[in-house]
């Protein structure tokens, strides 16, 4: 499979926690053959992601929360017919005891969702992301510890529905 037009391919490096946010009608088409050396949770706050796999694609929507295991083949993008996608992401390197907590259901082999159905538990997963953004970008030496307990707690509560 070809890289498409417009597509990056760049592959970060892997660390313990990397997480961002996007928000709006402009985020690149992401195509990775070979995915990435971490995990790759994205959360859709609003708007929609087009997820294409081998086989078929997946749409996401408000409350929806994806995972790509490392390894696998990640294209995503806006989805044409939402023009925009407002999401939380973490790449990040996962604990050998929150390994049982990201056996969701699949998608296609190493793309998992579940979809967040509850308002309470959709505002408790946002507020977790976004302290985890916020928490890991701080100056303090344990920056990016504070940001992977509010990972931990965004999983814990994914692995309780």
């Amino acid at each position: 499979m070809k890289i498409p037009p417009g597509a990056t391919s760049f592959c970060p490096p892997p660390t313990s926690l990397r997480p961002g946010s996007f928000r709006g009608p402009t985020l690149r088409h992401t195509f990775r053959r070979n995915g990435t050396k971490d995990w790759l949770l994205i959360y859709t706050r609003a708007g929609s992601g087009l997820y294409r796999f081998p086989g078929g694609d997946f749409r996401s929507r408000p409350g929806d929360i994806t995972l790509y295991r490392p390894g696998f083949f990640q294209d995503y993008q806006i989805s044409p017919e939402a023009r925009k996608w407002d999401l939380f992401y973490a790449h990040f390197l996962p604990r050998q005891d929150w390994l049982p907590w990201l056996n969701w259901p699949k998608k296609s082999p190493g793309l998992m969702a579940l979809p967040l159905k509850e308002p309470a538990l959709r505002r408790r997963v946002a507020l977790r992301l976004r302290d985890m953004i916020r928490l890991s970008a701080g100056s303090t030496s344990r920056s990016q510890v504070f940001g992977q307990n509010a990972l931990e707690e965004v999983l814990l509560w994914c692995d309780s529905i």
